[in-house]
């Protein structure tokens, strides 16, 4: 439903749509892996917010079309020997 909220809304994406309708200093996710990095993702495991560049995606055991779940590089090496990669 926030995908169809924010696709039929007229804004660029759910930043400028929140800056618009709600409050106007809401500020970018960082990514957990570096700050100056914007987030656009979800680490499962850590559950903070990631950038694509510092994340891995596409794992066979992610639900289907969750698209913005992703793992940090961090936790992806820390767990990879158990994750069967």
């Amino acid at each position: 439903m926030l995908d169809d909220l924010i696709a039929n809304s007229g804004y660029a994406d759910g930043l400028q749509f929140a800056r618009k309708k709600g409050n106007p200093k809401i500020a970018r996710s960082e990514c957990c892996e570096d700050p100056s990095k914007t987030a656009g993702y979800y680490c499962i495991i850590s559950k903070q917010p990631v950038s694509l560049e510092n994340s891995k995606g596409g794992l066979s055991w992610f639900p289907r079309g969750a698209d913005l779940t992703r793992i940090s590089k961090t936790k992806f090496e820390e767990y990879s020997p158990w994750l069967g990669t």
